[in-house]
């Protein structure tokens, strides 16, 4: 697929698949970048003719300043993959063991350098399965300032100690003038979100939206954090991954589609 490249400030792209059903819809990305853009490239074959994509991000990962003290870790829990470019060099020397949410994040956690192990798509998943595995010592999770859930102490809790370092803040950025622009305008707008931090942020600056928008929820709990309008509908992955996520935002383009008064593709 190939794009007609548009305003580099925005983060504009127009689809050019005659093939399938012409759309005005709009697709609004505001992942943090990098991971905005890689999702964009994920989902660009999957969009109709016409239908353009706007990368606005509504937050910034900034590094939090302090030491990580790895004295007595004998392995990192990652619930994040934001987290893993704050992961201590000396832990990547000596191969620690890495307890990973998310098959991307283990990945990437393993290119990186360490020993990472698959642990599930959820906090849950991931504190089940380190209490299973019983692995022993002492576990240190990496966080940013603003999580759900308290990884740490429920391991703790559970036999397994496990202490905490915050080593990322998320900042809010405004939207660009386009991604406005596409919320106070005539047409859907399909809106993937993949955090309840994200949700709540976005939310509070579309408070304003006239548009009707397509909600695509990570999970039930991101799509409770939503904090704008009422969207015209609300999807959410059958699993918390980027590949659920991509099949969620085809099936919102359907939709989308029936709110623009146009028939779906069959």
């Amino acid at each position: 697929m190939t794009f007609m490249a548009g305003n580099t400030e925005s983060g504009l792209t127009q689809s050019r698949r005659p093939e399938l059903q012409q759309s005005n819809a709009i697709l609004l990305i505001t992942r943090p970048a990098p991971k905005a853009h890689g999702f964009a490239q994920r989902v660009a074959g999957d969009l109709p003719a016409g239908a353009q994509t706007i990368v606005s991000p509504v937050l910034r990962i900034v590094p939090v300043d302090g030491r990580v003290d790895l004295n007595g870790v004998s392995g990192l829990v990652i619930s994040a993959s934001s987290a893993l470019p704050f992961v201590p060099a000396d832990a990547v020397g000596r191969q620690f063991s890495a307890y990973c949410v998310g098959r991307n994040t283990t990945q990437t956690a393993r290119d990186a350098g360490l020993k990472a192990q698959f642990c599930g798509e959820t906090a849950q998943d991931l504190i089940n399965t380190i209490l299973q595995d019983s692995p022993g010592g002492r576990l240190l999770h990496l966080r940013g300032t603003h999580a759900r859930g308290d990884i740490a102490n429920s391991l703790t809790n559970g036999g397994q100690p496990c202490g905490e370092a915050i080593v990322y803040d998320q900042i809010p950025q405004e939207l660009s003038h386009v991604a406005h622009q596409a919320l106070v305008g005539p047409h859907p707008v399909v809106v993937p979100v993949f955090s309840p931090r994200s949700a709540a942020v976005l939310g509070q600056q579309a408070i304003d939206a006239r548009a009707p928008i397509v909600l695509v929820a990570l999970s039930p709990a991101v799509a409770e954090a939503w904090s704008g309008p009422v969207p015209a509908e609300t999807l959410c992955a059958a699993r918390p991954d980027a590949a659920s996520m991509q099949t969620a935002v085809k099936r919102a383009f359907i939709a989308a589609e029936r709110l623009e008064g146009l028939p779906g593709p069959s």
